[in-house]
């Protein structure tokens, strides 16, 4: 038996094959349940420790205005994470990742810095807020939606500042200037519009107005298998867009037009508490409603809350109406 192995191993050497190297130690890391259960153990103690501080400062946890911002990655964001349980009484939002925050915040910082101090960075940080009076629309651009136009109509037609189009096609320039002059821009009608504007132009857009896209599947994004999901939503984003709401999946118009008019009277209310209140009162308590909260406060209204109130979600971080100074 030795011989016939050293003949063997001579014979390999001799042809130049070289023989196979031994097989390489395994890597696997194994976690013993010790060790899970130290880090359980840690966390808890973390967390015990923050309540211990929140507490002390006689916080309940969440400060009042507080949002939360979803960070959702190409397998969960089709899901409605905002209604479940835990998050349905809080104001959330959603980004498609941690870039895409960081670039938001960034750019409001440096358009309050721009604003305050010339071109130099700011350290004060400032929500951001959009004039309603800079507003743009699109109602029922295909015609075939007549109740929803009706809804809407006189509402839209007394708001002071507004300017949009009802009851036919929008050129896709109009919708270009709606979005690029404009601080808020809304859609009431099928999908999120992008039959009347190209994707390669929302995209190259140097400033994109805040958008309400109220319409079906306007939210959605599709799977590219190993590659990012893709929709009309993500175009607004790109185009450095701060705020988009829009829905994950097809709705009925009247528990949507009874959800956006909910949305828009929230946000309404808010600002005739703050022409009402005294000067002194607006200054000290300054309470504004935020999109997102108005989002959450809709959602309520739909008669069916799961089905239609759901599909409603928020994409970007929280914005503000400024209030009327008269």
């Amino acid at each position: 038996m030795t011989s016939s192995t050293s003949s063997s191993s001579s014979s390999s050497s001799a042809t130049g094959v070289d023989a196979p190297p031994p097989a390489a130690a395994s890597t696997v890391v194994e976690y013993s349940e010790v060790q899970f259960g130290r880090i359980a153990l840690q966390i808890k103690e973390a967390l015990h420790r923050y309540w211990l501080e929140e507490t002390k400062a006689n916080n309940s946890g969440f400060d009042d205005g507080a949002h939360v911002i979803l960070i959702l990655d190409k397998h969960l964001q089709t899901f409605p994470w905002e209604s479940c349980p835990g998050l349905r009484s809080e104001a959330v939002s959603r980004v498609p990742s941690m870039c895409f925050l960081r670039d938001r915040i960034l750019q409001q910082k440096y358009l309050i810095s721009k604003e305050e101090r010339g071109e130099q960075w700011g350290s004060e940080w400032r929500d951001l807020e959009v004039d309603p009076q800079k507003t743009f629309y699109v109602l029922n651009p295909e015609g075939d939606l007549k109740n929803t136009e009706d809804e809407f109509k006189e509402y839209v037609g007394k708001q002071q500042g507004w300017d949009g189009i009802i009851g036919r096609a929008p050129l896709d320039l109009e919708c270009i200037d709606g979005l690029s002059k404009n601080d808020l821009y809304i859609y009431f009608g099928h999908s999120g519009g992008e039959q009347y504007v190209k994707s390669t132009q929302i995209r190259q857009l140097g400033h994109c107005a805040v958008s309400l896209l109220l319409g079906c599947s306007s939210g959605q994004m599709r799977g590219g298998g190993e590659f990012d999901p893709t929709g009309n939503a993500m175009n607004y984003l790109l185009a450095g867009c701060p705020t988009v709401v829009a829905n994950l999946w097809d709705v009925t118009d009247k528990d949507l037009d009874r959800f956006s008019m909910a949305a828009f009277r929230e946000d309404e209310t808010q600002e005739m508490e703050g022409i009402e209140g005294s000067g002194e009162a607006k200054e000290s308590d300054k309470t504004q409603l935020s999109l997102v909260e108005a989002v959450k406060e809709a959602r309520e209204e739909c008669r069916l809350k799961y089905l239609v109130g759901a599909a409603s979600v928020v994409y970007g971080i929280p914005c503000f109406l400024k209030r009327s100074s008269t």
